[in-house]
């Protein structure tokens, strides 16, 4: 997920002259069952005010939805069945000074263990992961007004797809 911010005083003046701004947030999925989306409400940019020094709070929403057939049956201990458990990392990568300020109830930095959350998903079913990120104004400046951030997902679980086959044999 690729995500901008914009300081306040270049998003007003591309509001008073129309001028559009970049896409704010951008996704992209791996072909796997599990997708990423960012609601409507999160897909706007992150606007800092450049002109305070101390680091500015930001909520983004991501949603994790199940798009396959089948459900995550990733392997835990104490639990017969599928469980949905997703386990992995987010990463936070971007300028010095944009990090991380809480995840899940994980707490703070570049980097967030998904092994110590409870994530689960089911069949047609989604989960959210709401991220506060920290970003320090002296990020953005007059001389670049505009940054990215990108947060990196690496989920791990098995997936279990559930299908009626027909077989055909054929005896010697």
């Amino acid at each position: 997920i690729d995500v901008l911010m914009v300081s306040e005083q270049e998003f007003q003046q591309r509001r008073i002259t129309k001028q559009p701004l970049p896409v704010p947030v951008q996704v992209q999925n791996s072909a796997g069952p599990i997708h990423m989306t960012v609601p409507p409400r999160y897909t706007v940019p992150i606007i800092v005010d450049t002109s305070v020094s101390e680091p500015q709070t930001h909520t983004l929403r991501i949603e994790l939805t199940n798009v396959g057939s089948g459900f995550p049956i990733t392997e835990e201990d104490q639990t017969i069945g599928a469980g949905g458990r997703i386990i992995g990392t987010i990463d936070l990568l971007g300028p010095n000074g944009v990090a991380f300020e809480d995840c899940l109830n994980e707490g703070s930095g570049t980097t967030i263990d998904l092994n110590n959350v409870d994530l689960r998903i089911r069949e047609t079913n989604s989960v959210p992961i709401v991220c506060t990120i920290s970003v320090d104004p002296s990020v953005l400046s007059q001389a670049r007004p505009m940054e990215r951030f990108k947060l990196l997902f690496d989920l791990e679980y098995t997936y279990f797809v559930s299908a009626t086959q027909g077989v055909l044999v054929n005896g010697r």
